[in-house]
């Protein structure tokens, strides 16, 4: 019996992007989908504004930067 010639599909999971925060220190915004089914984006962000208020100016830089990229 041989194994089938079957490849499996590779796919980003989450995209990471850095941001400047202050001076010398970077705050990191992660993209990922809601679900494999919809194109909606997900957009977390690892500093504390984001886990008090769910948007933080990182993850506004990140969606600027993907709009102009054609990502949205």
């Amino acid at each position: 019996m041989t194994a089938p010639n079957s490849t499996p599909v590779i796919r980003p999971v989450a995209i990471v992007y850095e941001c400047p925060d202050k001076p010398g220190k970077t705050a990191r915004v992660t993209v990922h989908r809601v679900n494999e089914y919809n194109l909606f984006m997900a957009y977390s962000c690892e500093c504390k504004t984001y886990a008090m208020s769910g948007d933080c100016p990182h993850t506004e830089a990140v969606k600027a930067e993907r709009e102009k990229q054609g990502r949205a």
